[in-house]
């Protein structure tokens, strides 16, 4: 039985179809008396529509050395725990992950409102949900992975990170919420960050939510952890901004 607090959460996996009969049939009940999620769901499925139709149309080193530090030191959620297949998998879709989902889903729906927005053509704006439409798929096939593990990370500021890797499916989202607002020249990015003090870039983040799809585990090797700094608005090939918030992800 999900809690009121988790159920808020399940709008996003709701509409991708990624729960199960009971909490669907759980989420339906509280949807029928809450306003709030039922507009969130409604959206959702006009965003989830309109990618549908696609488918036809053809720092310095001392600040870096206090960040692996706090990887070492500070405590992080427990692992998942381990138990027969079936309640492992509900385990696994337990709130990290269903709150990566919505937030997946969230920023698809800014995506494409913001392509809409700006496409001068048909065709540009077919290419843009064709490309979302792509995404969604691909981030919905890691997250349903039968073996994904689940990291977060939260800051009592709000600033909360959650990754979700597979390796069955060969792919990693990092989902960040809550970062602090940036200007105009700025935005976020993610790093892979090895042992040894390897730093990759993952993606660019422009809002203080959304979410970086890692298709293809090659670039992750070796990594221990993940990292958030804030970069020039096209990003940056070393990190030269504050570190905003990191979260383990063993690859």
């Amino acid at each position: 039985m999900n809690t009121t607090n988790e159920i808020h959460t399940l709008t996003g996996a709701y509409v991708l179809n990624a729960v199960s009969d009971i909490e669907r049939r759980e989420f339906e009940n509280h949807m029928a008396h809450c306003a709030a999620c039922a507009q969130e769901v409604l959206e959702l499925q006009e965003t989830t529509a309109r990618l549908g139709q696609t488918t036809a149309m053809a720092l310095p080193p001392a600040l870096w050395e206090t960040v692996h530090r706090s990887i070492r030191t500070t405590r992080q959620l427990p692992p998942l725990p381990l138990a027969t297949p079936t309640s492992s998998r509900r385990a696994r879709r337990r709130w990290p992950v269903r709150v990566a989902i919505g937030a997946v889903a969230a920023s698809v729906v800014a995506a494409v409102t913001v392509g809409i927005t700006m496409a001068n053509r048909e065709a540009d704006l077919e290419n843009q949900l064709a490309q979302s439409q792509s995404q969604v798929d691909r981030i919905n096939t890691i997250l349903g992975a039968p073996d994904a593990t689940v990291q977060r990370r939260s800051e009592p500021d709000g600033r909360t990170a959650t990754v979700v890797v597979s390796r069955r499916a060969n792919g990693m989202v990092l989902t960040a919420q809550g970062l602090p607002p940036l200007s105009a020249n700025q935005s976020f990015q993610g790093w892979f960050v090895t042992k040894d003090g390897t730093k990759t870039p993952m993606g660019l983040l422009h809002a203080s939510h959304g979410t970086i799809l890692v298709p293809d585990l090659t670039a992750a090797k070796d990594t221990s952890f993940l990292a958030i700094t804030v970069e020039p608005r096209d990003g940056s090939t070393t990190p030269t901004g504050n570190v905003i918030i990191t979260v383990p992800a063993t690859t």
